[in-house]
């Protein structure tokens, strides 16, 4: 297992042995020969990313915004985004900062 990717499991889940971090993480033994930033960024998707922003269209339907891709949500508390996989946090959803179209 990579260095960067034990490094990370240490922050998130406390200190465990490889095997169990292998377990949860699911990583697959081809990820072996992978750079360590492109598993981060893999594993980046898992942890969930705060949804603090939405865009109000011309129709006035508000969406809300994917913190990954920056593209609209279709509904409101998902747990993940349906375009790119990103893992959402809703806690900061109530006090969100909303984009309006200029006319």
């Amino acid at each position: 297992m990579n260095t960067v990717v034990k490094q990370l499991m240490e922050l998130w889940m406390g200190k465990e042995s490889d095997e169990t971090v292998e377990k949860t993480l699911l990583l697959p033994k081809r990820w072996e020969n992978v750079r360590d930033d492109v598993i981060v960024w893999a594993l980046s998707y898992r942890t969930p990313k705060y949804v603090y922003t939405s865009r109000v269209f011309e129709d006035g339907i508000e969406f809300p915004i994917c913190p990954g891709c920056a593209d609209t949500i279709e509904r409101e508390y998902m747990r993940y985004c349906d375009r790119c996989g990103q893992a959402l946090n809703w806690q900061l959803y109530d006090d969100r900062i909303i984009y309006r179209r200029c006319p």
